[in-house]
């Protein structure tokens, strides 16, 4: 009885906080990995391929605690400045859920095409490039209200039985994203284009969840020190403003060793403590692992979060000796 309660408690105010700031966009503690499905100009600017899986599990501490499942694939095509991608997405918290794929594309202007040797080759070498990327994208989510998961105060309420489980909604997103080769990047992007409401009908009326524009924004870069640049300091900075919602700002750093593992920390304003850490595998492959520790009064006996992230970076079509 007390965890129900606490459930209760805890979605009601979840709730509170959604129709105030409109916050349906998903959210990731491994920021820089997971940039790309907020931003659609990330397209194809890692190089040749790349694939992400990520997933979330917050507020252990609450049963049936809200999780999100992704995976993301996206690349350059063949010798053209086109980067396609898509992705698949999946969000449950409680009685509410949603999931949906969608595709993007993005153009690459490239500033510093001939300073590089033997450009040719390092066509997807995408880290010692200046460019400035534009990208769209499309998606179709379904949204998910499952009235058997509900607890109301009046049971076998015969209004619940009538309410629209399931629905399907096209969206758009649109983002811009400028990199300075490894040294600095600033992204820029509008998820959520259209702002189509989402509205649940019973025989007493109805409910509406109303969908708005974010407007998020990515700055990160990279500051190489010591003997043949073994260390490493990645700062980045998110903000992501919603209208009649206060600004929300992600600030971390984080410190890489040898160009292969790393640590650090990012605080959430009145939100989140967040630290990570991670390692990569042959220059290919990244496992990383974010841990999420609340500091808002309402939400510290709701646990910690947890994100694991897999990834994998594939720069050239060819093996060239650079």
């Amino acid at each position: 009885m007390k965890d129900t309660l606490r459930w209760i408690a805890f979605l009601f105010l979840n709730v509170i906080v959604t129709v105030a700031s409109a916050q349906q966009v998903e959210e990731f503690s491994l920021i820089r990995e997971n940039a790309f499905i907020l931003n659609p100009a990330l397209t194809g600017s890692k190089g040749w391929l790349s694939g992400t899986a990520t997933y979330r599990k917050q507020f252990t501490n609450i049963r049936e605690a809200p999780y999100t499942a992704y995976l993301g694939l996206e690349g350059q095509i063949a010798d053209k400045n086109v980067g396609l991608g898509g992705f698949f997405i999946q969000d449950q918290t409680g009685p509410t859920g949603q999931t949906g794929f969608g595709i993007s594309a993005a153009y690459q202007f490239r500033f510093n095409q001939h300073e590089l040797m033997n450009e040719d080759q390092v066509h997807y070498n995408t880290s010692t490039r200046h460019m400035l990327t534009i990208g769209l994208g499309i998606s179709v989510m379904q949204y998910r209200l499952r009235a058997d998961k509900l607890n109301p105060d009046v049971q076998n309420d015969p209004s619940l039985s009538t309410l629209r489980g399931a629905q399907y909604f096209p969206d758009a997103s649109l983002g811009i994203y400028y990199q300075y080769r490894e040294f600095f990047y600033a992204g820029f992007s509008v998820p959520q284009l259209f702002g189509l409401n989402i509205k649940y009908g019973a025989t007493n009326g109805y409910s509406e969840i109303r969908k708005v524009q974010h407007i998020n924004v990515l700055l990160g870069g990279k500051i190489l020190f010591g003997e043949y640049e073994r260390v490493a300091l990645e700062p980045v900075a998110a903000l992501r403003w919603v209208k009649n919602a206060p600004l929300q700002a992600d600030i971390g750093m984080r410190v890489k060793f040898i160009k292969t593992f790393w640590v650090g920390a990012t605080y959430r304003t009145k939100s989140k403590v967040l630290f990570d850490a991670g390692f990569e595998i042959l220059k290919v492959g990244r496992v990383c692992y974010s841990m999420d520790f609340e500091v808002s009064k309402l939400r510290k006996d709701a646990g910690l979060s947890h994100e694991v992230t897999i990834a994998f970076v594939i720069k050239s079509a060819k093996k060239y000796r650079y």
